[in-house]
């Protein structure tokens, strides 16, 4: 919402978001300063978030209602056509066939592809999410779908500003310094990147490892290293907005995930120059594909900890492939042509 909404191309649209109250209402007014919001509900009922919506879609008659996601989007679609009103439906996830298991799984299939015939436009945000989409719904008419892939503010991460962590964690600059940017969910693969560490740690070889991150089972994977006694290897640190500055200050970023649908962190990482170890696991390596990262297969976390002692070997030649990269970077995951892209959406839409 920030990268794509702020540039020049969406300067013609009135934009008003529309999302629950909550205790991240001081952030959002501050983030989204080039849109209205509209808090639609101060309960964290879902029911009541979505009346929220319609009550404010039926007074304020808008040209088009994108919705972020695929719940919110598939459940108010029938009304929004009953108001003959155009909507987009951007898709930030991606199926799995356990999502399909059983007689459940059917139904919930069955759902969404009624649901997605009252939708006007399906916008995968990478390439993977429009595959998988094409793989789960075959039924789906190719012409509704439109694949713009994420992209970010390069400008933000294209300055050489270094944040020192190796002096403000106490760490000797002969050790290698993993960082770790994400919530702490499966998804996200940490307990993966904690098993290669502990394989190394096993070897002699020693790593430290930054995280910024929140929320999801952080207290618990806190507490299971601790239980390991690996903790003193892991610096938890908070939430900073000088991202590109934090990641420069890192040997390398590690992406451990599971699945993702077009993740920005590797993209952030390369326009900052800052080489990347990542698993090949949907989504991400559709954004690491042709890229200087190191990839290792997803879940499997002796081939991490094979990859992490790879760049160590061969640190210098990784650094040197990705700064020659980072104007490969700046053009590539700009989101200028995300933006441009959406507002052809929005004028096909009109």
């Amino acid at each position: 919402m920030r990268y794509v909404y702020s540039q020049p191309s969406m300067t013609h649209f009135y934009k008003k978001l529309m999302l629950p109250y909550d205790d991240n209402v001081e952030f959002y007014d501050n983030a989204f300063n080039k849109v209205v919001l509209e808090y639609s509900s101060s309960s964290q009922s879902t029911n009541k978030y979505w009346i929220g919506i319609i009550k404010s879609v039926i007074f304020n008659r808008p040209d088009i209602v994108h919705s972020h996601g695929l719940k919110t989007g598939v459940f108010l679609a029938p009304f929004f056509v009953l108001l003959g009103i155009k909507h987009i439906v951007t898709l930030h996830d991606v199926f799995d066939p356990y999502d399909f298991r059983g007689i459940k799984g059917q139904f919930k299939k069955c759902f969404l592809n009624i649901a997605f015939k009252f939708i006007d436009v399906i916008n995968p945000c990478g390439r993977d999410v429009g595959a998988n989409i094409n793989e789960f719904f075959p039924n789906v008419r190719k012409s509704k779908v439109k694949v713009i892939q994420n992209g970010i503010s390069v400008e933000q991460f294209s300055t050489d500003h270094k944040r020192d962590l190796k002096s403000e964690l106490h760490i000797d600059s002969d050790i290698i310094l993993l960082g770790y940017f994400g919530r702490f969910m499966r998804q996200k693969g940490f307990d993966i990147l904690r098993d290669a560490i502990i394989q190394l740690k096993a070897a002699g070889i020693r790593f430290e490892v930054a995280c910024f991150g929140w929320g999801g089972f952080i207290r618990e994977e806190q507490a299971e290293l601790k239980r390991l006694e690996i903790d003193s290897q892991f610096h938890f640190l908070p939430h900073t907005d000088e991202v590109g500055s934090a990641m420069r200050g890192l040997d390398v970023v590690v992406i451990p995930s599971r699945w993702e649908a077009c993740p920005l962190l590797p993209m952030e990482a390369l326009v900052a120059g800052v080489p990347v170890i990542a698993s090949n696991c949907i989504g991400l390596r559709d954004v690491c594909e042709d890229t200087p990262s190191i990839t290792f297969s997803s879940e499997a976390s002796e081939e991490l900890s094979n990859a992490i002692k790879m760049f160590k070997n061969e640190q210098t030649d990784v650094l040197n492939q990705t700064k020659i990269f980072r104007k490969n970077a700046l053009q590539r995951f700009d989101v200028k042509a995300t933006s441009n892209a959406l507002k052809m959406i929005y004028d096909d839409l009109l």
